[in-house]
C-alpha cells in the first residue's frame, strides 16, 4: 500500500505545473496528460494488489498479543484462525512472558509443523518473535509478527488461497470526472491537536489535526479536517484526508475513502477526489484501518475514485 501511496502523491505533484495551465488554456494537452497520469496509477495499483510478498487481497487475520497465549490453527476456537489444507487444530501458540523485566512472545509448533518462509526443508521448533524475525509458513498461510507504533505487538496472517485474492480481476472506478480536483486553502490550527481515531476492529489510536482544509465542491462550500499521525511533520508526512458521502455502503466502501496528499504547511492544496483510494480493510478481514472522524462526512455523494471491492470476505 506504501508504494500506491508514494505513486498517488507523487503523480499529483507532476501534474501541478499542467493543470494550472489548463486553466489559462483551452487545457486539451493537460487534460490527456491527467487522464493519463491517473490511468497510470490504476494499473500500478492492480499488480501491487497481485504482489505475493504483500498484498492487502491476502490478509485474513489481525490478533494483538494481549493474552498470555495466542492459539494459531484450523480450530474454531482457535485464536487465530487459519484454513487451508495441511493446517491442524492448535497447530501452533505465541506465548507472551516477561523475561528480565521485558515481555518476550515465542512461537511454538504444537500440533503442526513451523515453516521459514523462505525455507520449507527444516522445520522450526520455537522462535521468539520481534520485527526481524522470519515470516513463517504453516500450511499455505503466511504468519508474521508485527509490532505496530499504536496498537503494540500483533500476530498477522497473509493467504494468498483466499478468495479475495484468487479472485480479483481489477479494482473498480467511477468515471474520471475533472470538476472534481479542486483547490483547497489550509487553514493550520496553532499547534496539531490531539484526537482520537477510532479503527475499522474498534481500537483507537492517537493522531494530531493539523488543520482544516476549506474549498469549494460542486458549489458547495466544504470542509475536511487534515489528519496526521505524528505532531510533527516532515516534508515527507502525508495527509490522512479520511472522508464520508452518500456513496458508502452502496457503490463504495462503507466505512468511507482516503485521499492521500503530500504535507503542505499552509497555503493551497490540491485535493483530487479521483484519486480516492480504499483503506486497505475494504479487500481483506485482517486489517485495521482508521475511519473518518467527526465532521468529514459529505452530504451529497462523491461519485469518483474508487469503489467497493465486491470479494471481499465476511467478517
Amino acid at each position: 500500500m506504501r508504494s500506491i501511496l508514494v505513486t498517488i502523491v507523487m503523480g499529483a505533484l507532476s501534474l501541478s505545473a499542467s493543470l494550472q495551465a489548463q486553466e489559462n488554456g483551452d487545457g486539451s494537452d493537460e487534460r490527456q496528460a491527467y487522464l493519463a497520469e491517473i490511468a497510470t496509477e490504476r494499473e500500478a495499483a492492480d499488480v501491487e494488489m497481485l504482489d505475493r510478498h504483500w498484498s492487502a487481497l491476502a490478509l485474513t487475520d489481525l490478533v494483538l498479543l494481549k493474552a498470555e497465549t495466542v492459539t494459531i490453527g484450523s480450530g474454531a476456537d482457535d485464536s487465530v484462525v487459519l484454513e487451508g489444507p495441511k493446517v491442524a487444530a492448535h497447530h501452533a501458540e505465541v506465548v507472551s512472558e516477561v523475561v528480565d523485566g521485558v515481555v518476550r512472545h515465542t512461537i511454538r509448533a504444537v500440533a503442526g509443523p513451523l515453516f521459514a518462509e523462505s525455507n520449507t526443508d527444516e522445520e522450526i521448533a520455537e522462535l521468539v518473535l520481534d520485527n526481524d524475525s522470519p515470516r513463517l509458513r504453516v500450511g499455505r498461510n503466511i504468519v508474521y509478527y508485527q509490532n505496530s507504533r499504536f496498537l503494540g505487538p500483533m500476530i498477522r496472517v497473509l493467504d494468498y488461497g483466499s478468495s479475495a485474492y484468487t479472485l480479483f480481476k481489477g479494482l473498480e472506478y467511477f468515471p474520471v470526472d475533472p470538476s472534481y480536483r479542486v483547490e483547497a486553502t489550509i487553514d493550520p490550527y496553532d499547534q496539531p491537536t490531539p484526537i482520537k481515531i477510532v479503527d475499522t476492529m474498534g481500537f483507537v489510536s492517537p493522531a494530531w489535526v493539523y488543520g482544516m482544509a476549506e474549498f469549494t465542491l460542486k458549489g458547495k462550500p466544504s470542509r475536511l479536517k487534515l489528519i496526521l499521525f505524528t505532531p510533527d511533520p516532515t516534508p515527507e508526512s502525508i495527509f490522512y484526508v479520511m472522508y464520508g458521502d452518500k456513496t458508502n455502503g452502496r457503490e463504495t466502501y462503507g466505512a468511507g475513502r482516503y485521499l492521500l496528499p503530500g504535507f503542505v504547511p499552509s497555503g493551497k492544496i490540491t485535493l483530487d477526489f479521483n484519486r480516492s483510494v480504499n483503506p486497505s480493510c475494504a479487500y481483506n478481514s485482517g486489517s485495521a484501518c482508521p475511519m473518518p472522524p467527526a465532521g468529514n462526512r459529505f452530504s451529497f455523494p462523491i461519485s469518483v475514485g474508487i469503489k467497493d471491492y465486491a470479494h471481499r470476505p465476511s467478517t
